[in-house]
């Protein structure tokens, strides 16, 4: 019997001493291991001691694209801030670019503090800023949480799918000034005039030099000498025309170079061709355009038109000469 008791009494001491091997050692407080307020433990709610909201310097920021959130906290007198708030790290919607420490300033008897994050946002649509607490004691050492409120930011897309949106050119449209319908109807009625005026002129021109190659050599020379009487030349210019014409006719009428000849071997030519009378007349015309051309001697207005009128009926006479008025060719070959 004492030897059981001595048996179950080792045993006891045996289990002690393994439990006190085994026990945890007793933790120590250090510096650098401050215990910190759990926020779970304390309730988060509105309170006057403590106003603190988050606005943004730009509500529709692009994806991607910087901008700066202000975070603003207004304290009663006696109340310290314990934790400042800080946005997460672990959201991959929002990004901390850089973050600037809190100022304070004094709002009458209340203290303010103000900080700058750079942030942007890589995800597009709705985003709230999360309610991040903020922890304070007061004066009586009374702790509590207060919430930061939100912003809202509303990040546009990058594809535009609204089907109320107008459809816009790809490039700006070109301002034209209004030119009313009236002044196109007036430039339309003056261009067809325009056209039908020069139809006319081209018309008639065509026709008279239609007429003029048709016509014989006498009724050429005789339209031109009208005309040149129509022009009203001075005559330094109008002679030597007239003295063209009818070199003209007569190369046509008769077939010899009377453009090449002076007039002395013009009327030479002309001795088997013309009587003596129409020589001298031709002569006599030809000797006063060479006057004219050569010496500067300019006949009146008046005696102009007498050479141009006297050329014309020169020329009809000699269309008009019958056959046995013309010297026989063959007297030429006989002699």
């Amino acid at each position: 019997m004492k030897r059981l008791r001595l048996i179950m009494l080792l045993l006891i001491c045996c289990s002690q001493g393994i439990a006190a091997q085994t026990a945890p050692p007793e933790a120590t407080i250090t510096p650098e291991a401050t215990p910190t307020i759990d926020i779970t433990m304390v309730s988060v709610q509105p309170t006057d001691l403590v106003d603190a909201f988050i606005e943004a310097d730009n509500e529709a920021p692009q994806l991607g694209e910087p901008f700066t959130l202000t975070i603003t906290i207004d304290v009663a007198p006696g109340t310290l801030v314990t934790a400042w708030p800080a946005l997460p790290q672990d959201d991959p919607t929002i990004e901390v670019i850089d973050a600037s420490e809190f100022e304070e300033t004094n709002s009458g008897n209340r203290v303010q503090y103000t900080q700058n994050l750079s942030v942007r946002l890589w995800q597009t649509g709705a985003y709230m800023t999360p309610e991040i607490p903020i922890l304070y004691e007061t004066s009586g050492g009374a702790r509590g949480a207060a919430p930061v409120r939100s912003v809202s930011i509303t990040v546009p897309s990058l594809l535009d799918t609204s089907a109320e949106r107008d459809l816009r050119p790809a490039s700006p449209t070109i301002d034209l000034p209004y030119t009313t319908p009236a002044l196109y109807v007036v430039a339309g009625v003056l261009l067809i005039i325009v056209i039908w005026l020069l139809f006319r002129l081209l018309g008639g021109t065509v026709r008279r030099t239609r007429q003029l190659t048709q016509a014989t050599p006498s009724q050429r020379a005789i339209a031109r000498l009208s005309d040149l009487n129509e022009q009203n030349l001075p005559a330094i210019a109008a002679l030597p025309i007239l003295a063209d014409t009818l070199r003209i006719y007569l190369v046509e009428r008769f077939h010899i170079p009377a453009t090449e000849q002076t007039t002395v071997e013009l009327l030479q030519s002309l001795t088997d061709v013309l009587p003596v009378q129409r020589r001298q007349q031709l002569a006599q015309i030809l000797n006063q355009a060479d006057l004219t051309k050569f010496a500067q001697h300019q006949p009146d207005s008046i005696l102009l038109q007498k050479i141009i009128a006297f050329a014309i009926r020169w020329v009809r006479n000699v269309d008009d000469l019958a056959p046995s008025e013309q010297p026989a060719e063959s007297s030429l070959s006989d002699e």
